[in-house]
C-alpha cells in the first residue's frame, strides 16, 4: 500500500482576508452566507454537487440569505430545480489556479459535497488541502482524508452528504460563532 496524502501550494492557499472589491464585484451582500465550490462537475459527482447547489437554496427558503460561487466545468445537474436556483448561484466557470484563493476567501463555509462510498474514499481529494489552508470552516464527508479529521475539532463531517444534512453544518457553523472560529484554525 502506498498513501499520498494530499497538499497545496502555500504560497496560493493560505489564511487571507476577503476582497471588499469583489464580494461587490459579484453582488454578494455582506450579510450572504457564502459558500464557494471549485470544482469541475462531471457524471460521477452530479448528484454530490447537486446537494451543495440545494443547500444553497434551502438555506435562502429557510431565510438565511446564502449565495454558492462556482468555479469549474459544469454540466446540468440541477434537474427540476434548473429555475429555482440560478439566483442564488454565481457561476463563474474555470479560473486559473492563481486565481482560485481570492474567491475561497470569500467563503464563510467551504464545502465539499459528497458521502462514504467507493466514489468518494478512493479518489485523491485535491481541492481539500486548499479548503483547509485557507484558514475558514470546513465541511466535508466521513471519508478519505475526512476519516484522518475529527468532527468539531478539524472540521464538521458528512455522513449521508444530502443537501439537508449540508444545510444542518452550515447552519451549526453560522450560529455558533466559537465552533466556526475552532475549526478554521486547526
Amino acid at each position: 500500500v502506498q498513501i499520498f496524502w494530499p497538499s497545496c501550494d502555500s504560497r496560493l492557499f493560505y489564511p487571507m482576508y476577503p476582497d471588499p472589491g469583489l464580494r461587490d464585484e459579484l453582488g454578494i451582500d455582506e450579510s450572504e452566507i457564502v459558500l464557494t465550490y471549485n470544482g469541475n462537475v462531471h457524471q460521477a459527482n452530479r448528484a454530490e454537487v447537486r446537494s451543495l447547489y440545494l443547500s444553497v437554496l434551502f438555506l435562502n427558503r429557510m431565510g438565511h440569505p446564502a449565495r454558492l460561487i462556482r468555479l469549474g466545468s459544469v454540466i446540468d445537474c440541477m434537474d427540476g430545480a434548473r429555475d429555482i436556483v440560478p439566483p442564488h448561484v454565481i457561476e463563474l466557470g474555470t479560473r486559473a489556479n492563481r486565481q482560485i484563493p481570492a474567491f475561497l476567501a470569500l467563503a464563510t463555509v467551504l464545502v465539499q459535497p459528497g458521502s462514504p462510498g467507493s466514489f468518494n474514499d478512493y479518489r485523491f481529494p485535491s481541492k481539500i488541502p486548499e479548503f483547509l489552508a485557507m484558514g475558514k470552516p470546513v465541511v466535508l464527508p466521513r471519508s478519505n482524508i475526512g476519516q484522518q479529521l475529527v468532527h468539531g475539532e478539524n472540521c464538521l463531517l458528512l455522513e449521508a452528504g444530502h443537501a439537508g444534512e449540508i444545510v444542518d453544518r452550515v447552519l451549526a457553523l453560522k450560529n455558533d460563532g466559537a465552533l466556526a472560529k475552532h475549526i478554521a484554525v486547526r
